[in-house]
């Protein structure tokens, strides 16, 4: 699978002295020939469509005041701290990062929670980017965490596919 690198916005050169436009830099500008005047501008007409707002438009900031807050369901974890450090429980279809110093319980502290999880028969994907599957097999094991309907995928490789077979 060929990866598509995000496209860089376009630049443009501006004169501080003169306003001369140029599409690359020059230690002497060659309208007004003032040394170190030329500055590095973006284009905001050429902004990707993907970075723009909807309908194309670049979104206005808004006072946090004024912003509708919509009540989410969110699934609980089954243990408390998890639930209070993820604003309530899990967000359905959302994806979480924990991160952290080698041995400090990352492995554990998802394998309850998958296992809590698992319990109310709710299915998500157990992917570690630092351990093998087995080693996750071998900690849950040890742990005496029933993880039957949990699928698990190792990978260091961010952003490689996972098929949902």
């Amino acid at each position: 699978m060929k990866s598509i690198k995000p496209s860089r916005p376009k630049t443009h050169f501006v004169c501080q002295e003169c306003g001369f436009q140029g599409v690359r830099w020059s230690g002497r500008c060659p309208e007004c020939t003032h040394w170190n005047t030329l500055r590095e501008e973006v284009d905001r007409t050429a902004i990707p469509s993907s970075r723009k707002g909807l309908a194309g438009s670049t979104p206005e900031p808004l006072p946090i005041d004024s912003i509708a807050q919509a009540e989410e369901f969110r699934l609980q974890s089954g243990l408390e701290e998890l639930n209070r450090v993820l604003g309530g429980g899990v967000v359905p279809g959302s994806v979480i990062l924990i991160g952290g110093d080698p041995g400090i319980g990352k492995t554990t502290l998802l394998l309850q929670a998958v296992a809590s999880f698992g319990l109310g028969k709710q299915v998500g994907l157990y992917a570690s980017g630092e351990e093998s599957p087995q080693q996750i097999k071998m900690r849950a094991d040890r742990l005496g965490i029933p993880m039957p309907q949990c699928p698990c995928v190792g990978d260091h490789v961010v952003g490689r596919p996972v098929s949902s077979g």
